[in-house]
């Protein structure tokens, strides 16, 4: 139910963000903390640092099927994982299926959030998303998950060396 909740809100706000930047700020870089951030409008046709710009359709169509995967795993492997792996999959998921959005309708994603004091690229509520996510995630495979993987071996211990599992 939380990573519901997290979907809809992360993908209402990033929606919401992007409507009001498009409405008040097309086109238009506004300073909000001088030196450090700015609004500026920008359509980006790629992905993460504007790569593969010219294969919005493509990026379309992974970001759309990898927003469907998503939400299979949580639907159906909800129970398997921890908490915080169901919350980083949903915060994934909430940017992904936010930025497909764009893509489809749109054939470009709306990008706003500019930091100044650091040369990094534009980006938005679901790059937030999807980045707070990934990190997390990785946290909880490193932190939480490991154990659960290595309780659930199935692997004998009497096994002679030579036929144990290369990844076992």
């Amino acid at each position: 139910m939380v990573e519901l909740i997290i979907i809809i809100l992360g993908i209402t706000a990033d929606q919401l963000s992007k409507a009001w930047i498009s409405s008040n700020l097309y086109g238009q870089s506004v300073e909000i903390i001088e030196g450090v951030l700015n609004y500026s409008y920008v359509e980006n046709t790629g992905a993460a640092f504007g790569m593969l710009g010219e294969n919005t359709v493509l990026l379309a169509i992974f970001s759309g099927l990898m927003s469907i995967v998503l939400l299979v795993i949580l639907c159906r492997y909800h129970k398997m994982f921890s908490k915080l792996s169901n919350i980083s999959l949903a915060l994934i998921a909430a940017g992904a299926i936010g930025n497909f959005i764009d893509r489809a309708f749109y054939g470009f994603v709306v990008d706003f959030i500019e930091f100044k004091f650091v040369d990094f690229a534009v980006f938005n509520i679901a790059d937030i998303c999807i980045t707070m996510g990934a990190v997390l995630l990785v946290m909880a495979l490193i932190f939480l998950e490991a154990d659960h993987f290595q309780k659930d071996s199935k692997m004998p211990q009497d096994m002679p060396e030579q036929n144990r599992p290369v990844c076992g």
